[in-house]
């Protein structure tokens, strides 16, 4: 595929590869391309907001009378660098770590009209670049679209840094995002469990769907406990490949600012430590931190990773001793999420008000990060805890001074983290209860049977008394279960 892509261009130099061979690489690679295609693309309001700010820094480059270079960092698929070119912008150079979304960025550009001559693709890490050898020539405008769910886990800070002190010209560059707010709220995460709906005795006939109608014996819902399960919550997500389910976390605080990084500011090699005081106003099991950032890209211009998480960071559920569906904003997403197909939804308008729906839109491809704390700690409205936050420019971590756990976090590495997501998905549980009543029915019926006819050539008995007076044993295997 690589020397078809190359051929795609007029010159050598078009499209440089760099293809060492590395196991990490090939899996990043791989992950890469599904997360921008199902995600990203298909998040209507992120892209319309970067191709917006794209548009507009580079018509302020070309308003103060110089001629537009973008260097675009993080160019993905080339959607923001066709939207550079067509806004005025002399060239493009687009910068891609992922060798498959490189190859595609080229193809996307050429198949929307744009000369090679005004355009080169870069298969390289930002903080590698060289002038000179990767690069043609400074530039006066940055698009930094390389901001994820992890804030700087993508390399944000050095990557900018980096083309701040070789790459960028001194006077007055334009770079997108303008400015990076980190924030962080306080939250605990429901007790993991499942609630399993039970089915009367409807014969061996049930199936899944009499779990849903509740003409065929639907009985009440059983909560199944496997709060065992969250001690070995502690690995960080900041980069979850599903998204979220905000009604599995109570917000426990406001959101609060970490840090404020202006992008025209930032510095390599530069890591921070900051000394928050957080005030709860809600108790409840505090575990993890939440963080996101808000972004502004340019002017007025501005999005969150925060996601569906939106809605808490905007107002905290306050008052209530457990999150549950009692909770409107989370009750209202969890439902209308339920049974969709095409990952679209209809947002809360305002949160708390007896309107709950807004025009359809996609499902946001952020979300926020999950850091969780050494452990489980109850806590009550009103108490305050000093949260230390720290930052080495590409990973961040919170941490409690002198915090009082219930409980520990096991780090267990070898621990498969998908039995959270299994243990949540109650369709799927509830699913399985419904099989395997219908299964023990059957086989409890045909052990049965045979004891029936024999009591019946000895004793004589109605079939009623036999079937009152036999009992059978049957014995389950769980293969896998987690």
């Amino acid at each position: 595929m690589i020397p078809a892509l190359r051929s795609l261009s007029t010159s050598k130099s078009a499209a440089s590869w760099n293809t060492q061979p590395c196991t990490v690489c090939l899996q990043c690679n791989t992950v890469a391309p599904k997360k921008h295609l199902y995600r990203q693309l298909a998040d209507s309001p992120r892209m319309s907001a970067w191709w917006a700010a794209t548009t507009a820094a580079v018509r302020a480059v070309l308003a103060s009378g110089r001629v537009c270079r973008v260097l675009l960092l993080g160019a993905k698929t080339g959607v923001l660098a066709v939207a550079a070119a067509r806004a005025g912008a002399a060239h493009v150079t687009c910068v891609e770590q992922c060798p498959h979304l490189a190859m595609a960025c080229c193809e996307v550009m050429l198949a929307n009209g744009l000369h090679p001559t005004t355009f080169k693709v870069v298969n390289k890490s930002p903080i590698s670049l060289k002038l000179g050898q990767d690069l043609p020539l400074v530039f006066n405008c940055l698009i930094a679209d390389i901001i994820d769910d992890g804030v700087l886990s993508g390399g944000f800070i050095p990557a900018v840094a980096h083309a701040l002190d070789e790459l960028l010209v001194r006077d007055d560059p334009v770079i997108v995002p303008a400015a990076v707010t980190v924030m962080a709220q306080a939250a605990g995460v429901r007790p993991s469990g499942c609630a399993v709906a039970c089915l009367h005795d409807t014969g061996a006939d049930a199936t899944t769907d009499d779990l849903h109608d509740s003409t065929k014996g639907l009985g009440q819902a059983q909560w199944l406990k496997l709060s065992a399960l969250d001690q070995y919550r502690w690995t960080p997500s900041p980069c979850l490949p599903s998204p979220l389910e905000p009604s599995a976390f109570q917000p426990l605080s406001a959101p609060v600012t970490v840090w404020h990084m202006p992008s025209a500011a930032v510095v390599k090699d530069k890591s921070s430590v900051q000394h928050l005081d957080i005030e709860l106003l809600s108790g409840g099991n505090w575990s993890a931190v939440l963080a996101w950032a808000e972004l502004l890209l340019f002017g007025d211009i501005s999005i969150t990773t925060a996601g569906r998480w939106q809605a808490h960071a905007i107002q905290p559920c306050v008052g209530t001793t457990s999150h549950t569906d009692i909770c409107n904003n989370c009750s209202w997403i969890s439902n209308n999420l339920r049974g969709t197909t095409n990952n679209s939804i209809s947002l809360p308008m305002s949160i708390g008000s007896s309107t709950m729906t807004a025009p359809s839109r996609r499902l946001p491809s952020h979300q926020p990060s999950i850091f969780w704390l050494e452990g489980s700690m109850c806590v009550s409205a009103g108490d305050v805890y000093p949260l230390i936050a720290c930052h080495n420019t590409v990973r961040m971590s919170f941490t409690l001074k002198n915090a009082e756990y219930q409980y520990l976090h096991v780090q267990e590495p070898s621990f498969p983290h998908t039995q959270f997501a299994m243990a949540a998905d109650q369709h799927r549980l509830g699913a399985y209860a419904a099989a395997l009543k219908t299964t023990l029915s059957k086989v409890a019926a045909a052990k049965l049977l045979p004891q029936q006819q024999q009591q019946q050539q000895q004793q004589g008995l109605s079939s009623h008394l036999q079937a009152s007076g036999c009992s059978v044993d049957v014995h389950v295997l769980d293969v896998g279960c987690g």
